[in-house]
């Protein structure tokens, strides 16, 4: 009885020793990570230098006093639109009435003196035909005859003049545009000169339209493109008309457009940059002096310009890469050198060939070296794209992290 227990246990004990060495099987491999690929853009590209500058007036005028004496009045609206002839102050216009009165009297005290001289003359001569007067006499006479004619020429300049500093007791808008403040009000006494940088300065006016946009090109870029200028790959603003762009600190796209009309003839030593100029229309007067503003410039044209959508471009540290799959499905790291932005695509100078299959979507599920199944689509222009594949639009647990981490396509290449 104790043997056959036995012999029982131990043939237990044998059946579960081989069980327990048996094998057990793989689970199947996962399938392949579905991702949407898309081969680049290939299109002609300009290239865009921007620059930041501000905005002045194309036209600032400060408004002096050319005569003195009291302010009567100052009847115009500090900060408001003025138009060219407005009147803005007067200034006692009495002393100078007076001044031009003098002067008329002296017109007339000197025209009367030459008729005088041309009738002694007159009988002069007719004395010197009868013999009654000698030629030194008459060539005295003569003389006085022009002497006459010359005071009547210096009484009607100063009649002029006097007529001059009447006019100039009625200040008027030089140009139209925005006044400034009053810095001089009625009832003050104030200096006035023809020198204008002595006269009192009454206020200030800039013209709105057009008006300028100031910028500093650095050394380097002047370099570059006197290099491609000089290799016909490029027309420089002093050969002809160079369109430019404009837009404000607060503004997305480059909404206002003109031209380059200045650039300076001498790089400033100090900050090592040349002073260019650019030229817009501002009918409404929405730009005003002073602003902060962003300036486009175009530069070259890239020919045969490979683009990808700037969402695709990952850094790894400080490479840029993206994701390409091979004719196998299988997932490539590619690191890449970008060159400029244009909207939201970003042109590849080097790294990527046209054919290239490129991870748009997905690529938190691809590996390199592992196999994808892959959707081509044409290549987005937008940021986001719509992809209807199952599983790529499908949430996240939510244990992962908020944004994608630095090293993952999907940020963009900034």
């Amino acid at each position: 009885m104790n043997y056959r227990t036995a012999a029982l246990a131990l043939g237990l004990a044998i059946l579960l020793q081989m069980g327990c060495k048996r094998e057990m099987p793989k689970p199947p491999p996962p399938p392949p990570a579905e991702v949407a690929v898309a081969t680049p853009i290939v299109r002609d590209v300009t290239e865009y230098e921007e620059f930041t500058g501000r905005l002045e007036s194309s036209h600032p005028v400060e408004v002096r006093a050319r005569v003195g004496g009291q302010i009567l009045s100052d009847d115009f609206t500090e900060g408001g639109l003025v138009k060219e002839g407005d009147l803005l102050f007067l200034i006692d216009e009495r002393p100078y009435q007076i001044a031009l009165q003098t002067a008329e009297a002296t017109v007339a005290q000197a025209e009367s003196r030459l008729d005088l001289a041309k009738a002694d003359l007159k009988r002069g001569e007719k004395a010197l035909a009868g013999g009654a007067l000698g030629p030194e006499e008459v060539d005295g006479r003569r003389a006085a005859v022009r002497d006459a004619e010359a005071r009547i020429r210096a009484a009607e300049a100063q009649r002029e003049e006097a007529k001059l500093n009447l006019s100039w007791c009625r200040v008027t808008a030089p140009i139209s545009g925005r006044i400034s403040r009053k810095l001089a009000t009625k009832g003050n006494m104030i200096t006035g000169s023809s020198n204008m940088s002595t006269g009192t300065l009454l206020t200030n006016i800039v013209a709105l339209d057009p008006i300028y946009c100031y910028v500093d090109a650095d050394e380097r870029l002047v370099l570059k493109y006197q290099n491609h200028a000089k290799e016909k790959k490029f027309t420089s603003a002093r050969e002809g008309r160079l369109p430019c762009w404009l837009k404000l600190s607060d503004q997305e796209g480059y909404k206002y457009e003109g031209y380059v009309d200045f650039v300076d003839n001498r790089i400033n030593p100090t900050t090592g940059t040349q002073r260019a100029r650019g030229l817009f229309a501002n009918a409404d007067g929405f730009l005003v002096p002073g602003f902060f503003a962003y300036m486009r410039v175009p530069g070259l044209v890239l020919k045969d310009a490979v683009l990808v959508l700037d969402e695709a471009i990952a850094t790894d540290q400080n490479r840029k890469y993206v994701l390409v799959v091979d004719e196998k499905d299988i997932v490539h790291y590619r690191p890449v050198v970008l060159g400029p932005r244009e909207g939201h695509m970003r042109v590849i100078t080097s790294g990527l060939a046209k054919t290239d299959r490129i991870i748009i979507n997905g690529a938190m599920r691809a590996r390199p070296g592992a196999p994808v199944k892959p959707t081509l689509m044409p290549m987005p222009t937008e940021p986001r794209p719509s992809v209807a594949i199952t599983g790529m639009n499908a949430p996240r647990p939510a244990t992962a992290p908020a944004s994608a981490p630095a090293s993952q396509p999907g940020g963009g290449a900034r």
